[in-house]
């Protein structure tokens, strides 16, 4: 009867460890939508540029796709690379004729998913809400 409860308490025990192992993973790895782009920071990270020289930054970016999250040492922001609708008015502009006119338009803009120039832009945008974004 004994060899019975060791044996339940030892499956028990590994079906315990087993779902924590999951849920510890299912928390740390991060998934990424292919219009949004993850700021991993927390840790130096040596990142490669477009020329072949490495430099040392203090985060990192993955963009689609996904990766495991460092607890403790590692935090993520998301940053929306979608396509974004601007108004844009031109007041006293002068027409071919001369006169002044105002003149009202809408620009479709988008952040570039190159590492290099999306680097630019999340050290300028990142955790700014889209209307902030949209203003600058």
């Amino acid at each position: 009867m004994n060899s019975y409860i060791i044996l339940g308490a030892i499956v028990l025990g590994a079906i315990i460890l087993l779902a924590s192992l999951l849920a510890f993973v299912n928390k740390n790895y991060i998934r990424i939508p292919p219009n949004m782009a993850a700021v991993i920071f927390g840790r130096k990270k040596m990142i490669k540029n477009a020329n072949g020289s490495t430099m040392e930054k203090g985060y990192r970016l993955v963009t689609g796709g996904g990766f495991f999250r460092i607890p403790i040492l590692e935090e993520v922001e998301f940053m929306n690379l979608s396509n974004r609708t601007l108004k844009v008015t031109v007041k006293d502009a002068p027409n071919k004729d001369g006169v002044m006119t105002t003149v009202e338009g809408v620009a479709n803009v988008k952040f570039a998913s190159e590492k290099n120039i999306l680097m630019v832009a999340v050290e300028r945008f990142l955790g700014k809400s889209d209307d902030e974004v949209n203003q600058n």
